[in-house]
């Protein structure tokens, strides 16, 4: 059974994606590659699958851990991001905006089911967070 709430790392998808970091050689270039392909997955299909938006939105939680955003979950064991860039905030931003944007499956379920606010409430600490370091 898949795990599935509400919380940024509630969900098998975020989970995975986690797990990947935490084998990564260099996380920052791993979280970049989750919001390069969620930019790719709307070039190509001009849709994003719910598993790509919650990598995406993993990846952007992950990198706001180092610039006062939520902390990370402790069943996650991992360090927060390191020191974070105007670019690489800039990158979050834009991911997370297609993550949860109208063309999101990640959107259609929490639309399907009714907790689109619950849902996104963490993740728009996570924007908070990034916006400082873009000066937005």
């Amino acid at each position: 059974m898949g795990a599935w709430g509400t919380g940024i790392w509630d969900n098998d998808d975020a989970g995975d994606w986690a797990g990947d970091l935490r084998d990564s050689d260099d996380p920052t270039a791993f979280a970049m590659q989750a919001f390069a392909a969620i930019s790719l997955a709307m070039r190509e299909d001009a849709y994003v699958d719910a598993d790509v938006a919650g990598a995406a939105i993993a990846a952007a939680a992950w990198l706001a851990s180092g610039v006062g955003g939520p902390p990370l979950d402790e069943v996650l064991d991992m360090p927060p991001a390191g020191p974070v860039t105007a670019t690489q905030a800039t990158a979050a931003l834009a991911a997370v905006s297609l993550a949860t944007g109208t063309s999101s499956e990640w959107r259609e379920l929490w639309d399907e089911a009714g907790t689109t606010d619950e849902a996104r409430a963490p993740v728009d600490e996570v924007v908070r967070a990034l916006r400082v370091v873009t000066g937005a």
